[in-house]
Order: structure tokens, then sequence, then C-alpha cells
């Protein structure tokens, strides 16, 4: 599952963030809710509640300064996350598991 966090559900943040660069913001709100539930299958359920609510403000045709604004307040949970599961992956590919 770690793995496929990384390798599969991290590029569609990435994705979102080329969105908003691009402005295409509705195409956001989609990729949001590819995005959400890999949190849950992962350990870490509290993220998804949050990655919900921005999927549900994307999908609400909103401003593209507040949609932007919310992602990078979103953005080191995200990081935080994936340093986590990266050290745990190599712990755990040391230890054999």
């Amino acid at each position: 599952m770690f793995e496929s966090f990384l390798e599969d559900s991290l590029p569609i943040w990435e994705d979102i963030q080329t969105k908003l660069q691009q402005k295409k913001f509705a195409e956001v709100g989609g990729l949001a809710h590819q995005f959400k539930p890999c949190f849950s299958m992962i350990g870490f359920p509290e993220i998804s509640p949050k990655i919900h609510e921005y999927e549900l403000y994307a999908k609400g045709n909103p401003t593209g300064d507040e949609l932007i604004r919310r992602y990078n307040a979103l953005s080191p949970e995200v990081v935080k996350v994936k340093e986590i599961v990266t050290e745990d992956l190599k712990r755990m590919e040391e230890e054999g598991l």
C-alpha cells in the first residue's frame, strides 16, 4: 500500500497542482476525488475528510485564488505523510518485511 501511495496517489496530488497552475480549475475536483481514499488505506484516515472538503469546494466552481490557497494549506500535511510513508517503507525494506 505504501508503494502504491507513493507511485500512484501522490502523482494525482501533483496533477492537481499542475491544473491549478494551468488555471484548469474545473478538473481539480475530480482529481481530489481520486486522491481522497488513499489516506485511509495507509493509516492516515484523519486527512481524508480534509481532502473531501477540498474536493467539494473544488466542485462548487470556486475562485481560483481560494482553491490555490486551500491546496497550499493542505500541502504540508500531504508532504508530511509522504515523508513518514517513505521512511516506513525504507525501514520495512531494510528489515525484510
